[in-house]
Formats: structure tokens, C-alpha cells, sequence
């Protein structure tokens, strides 16, 4: 099978695993916390705090198109749906507006959207789905992801859910069996799917 058609599969596979999870994107906008809006008060691309999109892989690229709602699918005659999004990326490459955004993102899942919880673990899980396909500074990225989990308060054991459902994803045999009922009942669908078992299911 030649790539181009490997990377269809992949943004086909890719695309129904978002619609699975309620088509939630990573964009929302993100204040600074002292009144102004980042990147013009437009939402701002959430994966771009962790990876530079431009270094990127076809395969990495893919899941933050989907995931932003930079498809082409999403994108008007002239090209501005999604502009906006392209500008947020690229602020990204300076580290310090970079911080910014990553303390915002902390900010604004802890405090703003609370009873939104799954925010938290969406974020987690397609951070994790990007290091599985583009390992180029891997160490960095676990490390910043693994920072981020700590600073959402998304615990140790539905990071290992995450990880389970993400190997079956990439049909990687395994005896899964989620322990965490928010994993369980965010990825209820993906994991009826790819035939993962709920903690409570013998």
C-alpha cells in the first residue's frame, strides 16, 4: 500500500474517532488573564502550546487539522475559516507566547469550563495520539504532556486508560479493561469499537 493511501486510512480513522468523541474541538478562546484575548480574541489551537505544527509529520499534522477543524472540509472558497487558526499556530513557534497559551489552557480548563471535564482528558488523549505517529523530540513532548496532565489534574490511572484505548486503536493485542469511569463514559463509543471492556464488565 503506497502512503498516500496510508495517510487516507489514517485521516479517515482519524476523523471517525473524532466524531466519536462528540466532534469537540481544541480551539476555544483563551485569555492571558489580565483582560486581553490571545490571538485576537479568536480561539486559539491548543496542540500548538506542545507541538511546533510545522515540524510536524503529514501523519501529526492530520490529527491537528481534525482536532482544530483546519480540514479542508472546514475551509470556505477564500480560505478564512480557518486563518485565524493558521495565526495561532504560527504565535506558537515564539516560546514566550507559547507559555502564554499553556498557562491559559490550564487556566481555562480548571476554572472556566469545570463541569466540562472531559476538555481535560480530549486534550491528554490526542496529545498522546500525535506522539504515537511523530516521534521527532518525543522526550520533550511526553514531558510537556506529562506536565500538562499533572496540571490538569488528570490522574495517573486515566492517562494508562488512554494509553490502553490508543493501543487497540492501533491494533496492538492486548487484555484492556479501562479503569476509570469518566475514561469509561467519554470514550464509551471508541471503545465499543475497537471492543475495549469497561472496568465493571467481566
Amino acid at each position: 500500500m503506497g502512503n498516500d493511501m496510508r495517510l487516507v486510512k489514517f485521516r479517515m480513522m482519524i476523523r471517525d474517532i473524532y466524531i466519536d468523541l462528540g466532534k469537540h474541538n481544541l480551539t476555544d478562546t483563551l485569555s492571558d488573564g489580565s483582560g486581553n484575548y490571545l490571538n485576537g480574541g479568536y480561539g486559539a489551537v491548543w496542540l500548538a502550546a506542545i507541538y511546533d505544527y510545522d515540524k510536524l509529520n503529514d501523519y501529526g499534522k492530520t490529527i491537528i487539522e481534525q482536532v482544530s477543524e483546519m480540514t479542508e472540509k472546514d475551509k470556505c472558497e477564500d480560505g478564512t475559516a480557518f486563518s485565524y487558526k493558521i495565526k495561532s499556530v504560527k504565535n506558537c513557534q515564539d516560546m514566550e507566547y507559547r507559555m502564554k497559551v499553556a498557562t491559559a489552557i490550564v487556566v481555562y480548563l480548571n476554572e472556566r469550563i469545570k463541569t466540562f471535564t472531559w476538555y481535560k482528558l480530549y486534550f491528554i488523549f490526542w496529545a498522546l495520539m500525535v506522539l504515537t505517529v511523530d516521534d521527532a523530540n518525543k522526550e520533550e513532548h511526553l514531558s510537556l504532556i506529562c506536565d500538562f496532565a499533572k496540571m490538569l489534574k488528570v490522574s495517573d490511572t486515566e492517562i494508562t486508560d488512554m494509553v490502553q484505548i490508543i493501543q487497540a486503536i492501533y491494533n496492538i493485542e492486548g487484555n484492556y479493561k479501562i479503569q476509570t469511569e469518566e475514561v469509561a463514559l467519554r470514550f464509551r463509543e471508541v471503545m465499543e469499537k475497537y471492543g475495549i471492556r469497561r472496568f465493571y464488565e467481566q
